[in-house]
């Protein structure tokens, strides 16, 4: 699983159905403006107009920042040994650990 997946799969799995609902009827043909709309109601980002690559650096931005030093570089030790490679195993440790210390859930169990 790709880290941007891990991402939409918290999204989804932390969203109620009626945010998914009320984010489809708004862009029924569009699944990214879907996507950015849930990730921004559920990370409480700025309501704003933004593309897949604008809120990929929000939440890395927002990640990090959640993390801290010492929680990266521990996210950084688990993720080096990771299935999908080094680089792969960094970004979704960095990225569950994250949103387990915001108080979401995580729907995938082992990366």
């Amino acid at each position: 699983m790709k880290p941007d997946k891990l991402v939409e799969a918290i999204v989804t799995s932390n969203t109620t159905i009626a945010m998914q609902l009320d984010a489809f009827l708004k862009s029924p043909n569009d699944p990214v403006k879907v996507a950015v709309d849930l990730s921004v109601q559920l990370f409480g980002l700025p309501t704003k107009e933004r593309s897949f690559a604008d809120l990929e650096r929000e939440l890395t931005m927002l990640m990090i920042k959640k993390l801290g030093f010492f929680g990266i570089m521990k996210a950084t030790g688990k993720g080096l040994f990771g299935k999908g490679g080094p680089l792969n195993g960094i970004q979704k440790n960095i990225i569950a650990d994250a949103c387990r210390k915001m108080g979401l859930t995580i729907p995938v169990k082992a990366f």
